[in-house]
């Protein structure tokens, strides 16, 4: 009798055990699937976001190019005598101005720096080959170029639209919009957006002094001031995906430029209750 008290008390404990095993993989398996689907709704998130960014610099770009202020100081081309449509510049700005980290440009028909509409300055110093190539084709292809850029300031959402009075090219209009614009986005829903470059771009981002805090082994962080990714400074990212470290998710995804090519990441990192 005792014997079979003790088999059945090893049967019971196995059983238990088993059905304890399964249970716990199987909210595992419950908690990985929540997380993968929170991933996979904040990168569309992100993607909508940067969309809209996109599409509203664009629409603001087209409005500002039919300006016509805008057109006359690229019609005369004669940056002091532009000075005076300074005031009428800065009340087209106030209309239209929708992001609080914004630059506009504006290139004459020789594609040679005119004047900086947020500074009132000409910009010596572009981005010569990227900006050369974008205007060439804005202006043989009548089209907007657009997308994401490393140049002198960091990376960008980068806009060029050609201005033509009649038929005949007389410049483009240059609308850069940063990642703080939608940083602040991220953070109102509780999550951090880091915007990693690659550490190969830092000479190409010669008017950006970014703190020795914010550069990783791989990567610098552009779009904050404090660093929350310290525990990944060795990390090597690659693809869509996430990791966890004690409490925090972090889930990246690449920044493919204008050319195509992998620029950096875009890192969203939150704790998850």
């Amino acid at each position: 009798m005792e014997k079979k008290f003790i088999v059945s008390v090893i049967i019971t404990t196995a059983i238990v055990m088993v059905m304890f095993f399964f249970y716990n993989k199987a909210l595992n398996y419950e908690e990985k699937i929540g997380i993968e689907k929170k991933i996979d709704s904040l990168i569309t998130v992100l993607d909508s976001k940067l969309d809209e960014t996109s599409d509203v610099a664009l629409s603001l770009s087209l409005a500002l190019s039919k300006n016509p202020y805008i057109m006359q100081c690229l019609l005369k081309g004669d940056n002091d005598a532009c000075l005076g449509y300074i005031p009428d510049f800065e009340m087209v700005m106030e209309k239209y101005k929708v992001f609080e980290n914004m630059v506009m440009h504006l290139y004459v028909s020789d594609h040679s720096s005119f004047i900086c509409l947020n500074h009132h300055k000409t910009r010596a110093d572009i981005d010569s080959v990227f900006i050369r190539e974008s205007l060439n084709r804005a202006k043989e292809t009548k089209e907007p170029v657009q997308g994401i850029e490393i140049g002198e300031y960091g990376i960008s959402m980068r806009v060029i639209v050609p201005v033509f009075e009649r038929d005949s090219y007389i410049g483009a209009i240059e609308t850069m919009v940063f990642p703080e614009e939608y940083t602040e986005f991220f953070e109102n829903i509780g999550i951090d957006l880091y915007v990693l470059m690659k550490n190969s771009y830092l000479p190409k981002a010669s008017n950006v002094k970014y703190n020795e805090k914010l550069i990783l082994k791989n990567y610098t962080i552009t779009n904050r001031e404090t660093n929350g990714l310290s525990f990944l400074n060795d990390v090597e990212f690659s693809g869509t995906g996430y990791l966890k470290s004690d409490d925090k998710y972090i889930a990246y995804t690449p920044i493919i430029d204008i050319n195509g090519d992998e620029v950096g990441y875009y890192v969203l990192s939150w704790i998850e209750s």
